[in-house]
């Protein structure tokens, strides 16, 4: 992680527990915002550095799985959550892999 993205994440997180706790009048809630922000964070930083971290090992080593199946657990775990980010995911799938996605009710289905 950059020293830039660390200062852009502290300016945010002080500017949220500043702004709230100025115009809500209410610390908890302000620092309750800034408990959700840094979690949000953590978990991007988290889900990019094994993301990067598996793109440099060797695969099918000892390393490349374990990295492979904690990056694996921790998106998968984020997907399950919201199904239409699930959806969104296999659409994706579907057009990285050659396909043009899911075309139900199109032209596609050769009714035209």
């Amino acid at each position: 992680m950059e020293l830039e993205e660390i200062r852009y994440v502290l300016r945010m997180l002080c500017g949220v527990f500043r702004n709230g706790g100025h115009f809500l009048h209410s610390d908890p809630e302000a620092l309750f915002c800034v408990k959700w922000v840094c979690i949000a964070a953590t978990y991007l930083f988290t889900t990019n550095i094994l993301k990067n971290l598996r793109r440099m090992l060797v695969p099918d080593t000892p390393w490349y799985k374990l990295v492979d199946y904690a990056y694996y657990a921790l998106t998968l775990g984020f997907v399950e959550k919201f199904p239409m980010f699930k959806k969104y995911q296999e659409y994706k799938q579907g057009i990285n892999n050659g396909n043009e996605g899911d075309k139900t009710g199109t032209a596609a289905d050769g009714d035209a």
